[in-house]
C-alpha cells in the first residue's frame, strides 16, 4: 500500500509546497509527482534544482516558456532563502506553461519569504500517520515483500525503531526477506530491528525505572555490539539521573502530572511519565546517594582517575553496569 497521493493534473496552479514530518510520504508524492509529468510531457519537462539558487536564476528558470514540452515541472529540493519582494516578483512572473514545486519537510517559518511563499503557493502537508492507518501500511508493506506481520509484531517494530515511516520502510523490507515467506515475528523484531537514537533512550529509562538491572545491562549490551559509544550510553544514563532527580522533586511538591513535570523542569513529556512510577518511593537519601555517586564518578572520568578509552573501556563498562544496578535497585 502506498500512501495516497494526488499527483500532478492539469490546470493546476503555479506554486506548490510539500511540507511535514512525514518524509516518507513526502518522498512517495514527489516521485509520483515526476511519474506523472514525464508520462504527459516527456523526458524535456522536468527541472530539478538546490535550495542553493539565488532568486535571479530562479526567475529566469521560471519565466521562460518550455522550449520542447509543452509544459515544464520546476522542482526545488529545499526552501531557498528568498526574500519577501524576490517571492512576490517570481509569483507575478512564472510562465503559465511552468510549475514550481517546493519540497522541504521543515522549512524555517520564521523567515519572511518563506511565510511569503506559503502564503502565495498551494501548501500540502503531510502528517505521520496514526496508528491504525500506520499499521494497516505496515502489514500491507510485508506482504508486498512476500510475508506478512501480525499487529504485534508491528507495534513491537514501531516500539523499537519509532514510527518514522521512512524507518519503518527500511526495517520492513529486511524483516521481510529474513522471514521468507512466513509471518514476521516479535522475537525477528527483537532479533533484527535497529533502534532509532529516541527509542534507545526510551527504552532504557522505561528498563530502569521497571527495575530489571538485568534487562538493562543486556540491552546496553546490545548498543555496545551494534557500535555505540560507551560514553554516550554513560551519558544517557547520566541524563536519565538528572530527569529522576528533577522528577522526584516535584512529586515532593505534590506534583504527580507528567506534563506538568515535564513543562515545569524540562524533563521529556515520555520521561516524565515513566519515571514516576518509580521516582515516588525513593527518600532523599536514595537521591542524595545516587546523584553525588554519579557526579564523583563523572569527575573521575574526566580527570583520568578511572581509564576508559576506545581501546580499553573497561572500567567505564564497570562504571555502567554499577549506575544501572543502584538505580535498579534504589
Amino acid at each position: 500500500m502506498r500512501i495516497a497521493a494526488s499527483g500532478y493534473t492539469p490546470g493546476m496552479q503555479a506554486m506548490h509546497i510539500f511540507t511535514g514530518e512525514n518524509t516518507y510520504a513526502i518522498r512517495e508524492e514527489r516521485r509520483h509527482w515526476i511519474a506523472e509529468f514525464l508520462a504527459r510531457h516527456g523526458p524535456d519537462s522536468l527541472s530539478i534544482l538546490s535550495r542553493d539558487i539565488d532568486g535571479r536564476s530562479l526567475l529566469d528558470e521560471a519565466g521562460s516558456a518550455p522550449f520542447i514540452a509543452e509544459r515544464r515541472l520546476i522542482l526545488i529540493d529545499g526552501m531557498p532563502r528568498f526574500s519577501k519582494d524576490e517571492v512576490g516578483v517570481l509569483a507575478s512572473s512564472v510562465h503559465p506553461g511552468v510549475i514550481l514545486l517546493f519540497v522541504d519537510p521543515a522549512p524555517d517559518r520564521r523567515l519572511a519569504g518563506v511565510k511569503t511563499l506559503m502564503q502565495m503557493a498551494s501548501v500540502k502537508e503531510f502528517p505521520d500517520l496514526p496508528e491504525r492507518e500506520l499499521l494497516a501500511w505496515m502489514r500491507s508493506l510485508a506482504l508486498a515483500n512476500g510475508s506478512t506481520m501480525t499487529d504485534e509484531a508491528a507495534r513491537a517494530l514501531i516500539d523499537r525503531a519509532g514510527g518514522n515511516q521512512e524507518s519503518l520502510w527500511q526495517e520492513i523490507i529486511k524483516l521481510s526477506i529474513h522471514a521468507s515467506g512466513r509471518s514476521v515475528t516479535v522475537s525477528d523484531v527483537e532479533e533484527l530491528a535497529v533502534p532509532s537514537g529516541e527509542q534507545e533512550v526510551w527504552h532504557l529509562t522505561s528498563l530502569i525505572a521497571s527495575r530489571r538491572p538485568a534487562e538493562a545491562i543486556l540491552y546496553c549490551r546490545g548498543l555496545l555490539e551494534r557500535g555505540e559509544d560507551p560514553f554516550s550510553i554513560w551519558n544517557i544514563l547520566l541524563w536519565n539521573v538528572r530527569n529522576t532527580v528533577s522528577v522526584w522533586s516535584m512529586v515532593q511538591d505534590d506534583e504527580r502530572n507528567p506534563a506538568v513535570i515535564a513543562a515545569k523542569v524540562k524533563v521529556p513529556f515520555p520521561a516524565a511519565r515513566t519515571l514516576l512510577t518509580s521516582t515516588p518511593s525513593l527518600s532523599s537519601r536514595t537521591i542524595n546517594d545516587i546523584a553525588s555517586w554519579c557526579a564523583d564518578a563523572d569527575v573521575s572520568l574526566k580527570t583520568g582517575e578511572f581509564r576508559a578509552t576506545g581501546e580499553a573501556p573497561g572500567e567505564l563498562l564497570a562504571l555502567i553496569d554499577r549506575l544501572i544496578l543502584t538505580c535498579c535497585t534504589a
